[in-house]
């Protein structure tokens, strides 16, 4: 896979979205990490649709945000009981 040559393997969990929809494009410039479950390819489509890929992008990066939040959460709730 193109992303994987350049960046490295993909984390546990990790996809690579397709900006503009298209699966057959996989220009780095069409192609965006998206960690956790709910950035997922169809979703990207069915909430931004295609040939969006400036609005796909950010997307996907509050999606990564809000994941990354949701985990931090977590983990502050377990060493507040830890404690």
């Amino acid at each position: 896979m193109v992303w994987e040559e350049v960046n490295g393997p993909l984390s546990k969990g990790a996809l690579v979205l397709h900006l503009d929809g298209n699966t057959l494009n996989c220009d780095l410039d069409n192609l965006a990490l998206s960690i956790g479950k709910r950035g997922t390819q169809k979703k990207l489509n069915a909430e931004i649709g295609p040939g969006q890929p400036e609005l796909a992008r950010a997307w996907v990066n509050i999606q990564n945000l809000e994941y990354m939040a949701r985990v931090r959460k977590i983990e502050l709730n377990r060493r507040k009981k830890e404690d």
